[in-house]
């Protein structure tokens, strides 16, 4: 009996040893950064809004048979309020990348989006274009956000 009992323990443990296990992601890069108060020019009804929120940047990599996958994740979330009219719009956007090579230690990139700006008044829901870009400066990675524009969803009131 407990022969069998240690056999099967074993052959338990034998298993165990052939299930290939998964490399775990480590974090490369993880900031937070504060917009506080960044105009955007809103053409929809001819007025600067300003922007507030809080934003994260994460990236991890993970490499597994020579090759490395870095995944980033970004995150940004808050308000904007119309410096004429007062409209308030409040925005979440999350973007996930994924990039895959043999060495992305210098490797850049440049992602554009939009975010929905949700307003809290009678005027229109806008989209908030962002631009992400992750660069390597003096071998050290940076990240830099921009908001360039304000789009037009409806009619205005």
């Amino acid at each position: 009996m407990n022969t069998r009992i240690a056999r099967k323990i074993l052959a338990a443990i034998l298993v165990l040893c052939l299930i290939p296990f998964s490399a775990s992601a480590e974090v490369i890069f993880h900031i937070t950064e504060i917009v506080d108060g960044e105009d955007v020019y809103d053409s929809c009804n001819d007025e600067t809004v300003l922007l507030y929120a809080e934003s994260h940047f994460k990236i991890t990599q993970v490499e597994k048979n020579g090759e490395v996958t870095q995944k980033t994740k970004y995150n940004l979330n808050g308000f904007g309020i119309g410096t004429e009219s007062g409209t308030q719009y409040s925005y979440n956007e999350n973007v996930h990348t994924s990039q895959s090579g043999p060495d992305l230690e210098t490797y850049s990139t440049m992602t554009e989006g939009y975010a929905r700006l949700i307003s809290e008044g009678y005027a229109p829901n806008r989209k908030l274009k962002f631009t992400l870009v992750r660069e390597y400066i003096d071998g050290e990675m940076v990240f830099f956000q921009f908001f360039s524009d304000i789009v037009c969803i409806g009619p205005d009131k």
